[in-house]
């Protein structure tokens, strides 16, 4: 593994808490919105800068799926010795050439708490297409920074924190690791099946379906003379 800067951190069993799912909420426009988890989280070898302009790194395997979206949140694992480490969130985008990067977008620096698994929102939202990829840049180190894996990863020594559309040329990517990092995509997902209209499904007391219409009804209060 080529990936010299990383250096093994605690020697204790890695806890790896996966982050993947997919939640679906429904539209009324015959479409949906699905949040899907790009990346893992979880990792407790950490990395070493020796610069003092930080480093940049990129995980080539998290990448947004066909179709694309908007990344709407970011997240990492983090422990106590953590606390007051900062860590910008970036998206790149291949770019013409080898190991040739564009910056699509970032977060800013964020600080972490060392509280477990922390979620930082992307404001604005991060529009993405697919193929981009996830990273990180950080000053001088990061403990939980990444866990062995398929990867591959990528990184830039030194790199100043990057500006969104800054093109950026990263060492040849190497297998080996993983970033702890995971990101938040909301997507569109048109010609969702949508309930009839005015219809409504309700389980009976044989746990079976069925399906009534329901129409509207005018009532109207008569009240009586006299009475109240």
């Amino acid at each position: 593994m080529r990936f010299v800067i990383l250096t093994a951190g605690a020697r204790r069993a890695r806890r790896l808490l996966p982050m993947v799912g997919v939640v679906f909420a429904a539209l009324p426009a015959g479409s949906a919105l699905a949040d899907t988890t790009i990346g893992q989280v979880g990792g407790r070898a950490g990395c070493v800068n020796p610069y003092s302009t930080g480093a940049m790194y990129a995980d080539l395997g998290y990448r947004v799926p066909s179709g694309g979206g908007r990344i709407t949140s970011f997240s990492l694992q983090s422990e106590p010795i953590m606390a007051s480490y900062q860590v910008d969130f970036l998206v790149l985008r291949r770019a013409t050439g080898s190991n040739n990067y564009t910056l699509v977008g970032k977060t800013g620096l964020v600080t972490l708490k060392g509280t477990g698994l922390e979620t930082f929102a992307v404001t604005p939202p991060i529009s993405v297409q697919a193929g981009d990829v996830l990273g990180f840049w950080f000053s001088t180190g990061l403990a939980d920074c990444y866990r062995f894996g398929p990867g591959p990863t990528a990184y830039k020594l030194p790199a100043p924190d990057p500006k969104s559309g800054d093109a950026i040329t990263m060492a040849a990517p190497s297998a080996g690791a993983d970033l702890n990092e995971s990101a938040n995509l909301v997507t569109t997902v048109v010609g969702a099946p949508l309930p009839p209209p005015r219809q409504r499904c309700e389980r009976g007391r044989n746990d079976t379906r069925r399906c009534c219409h329901h129409r509207r009804h005018h009532h109207h209060h008569h009240h009586r003379g006299g009475k109240k």
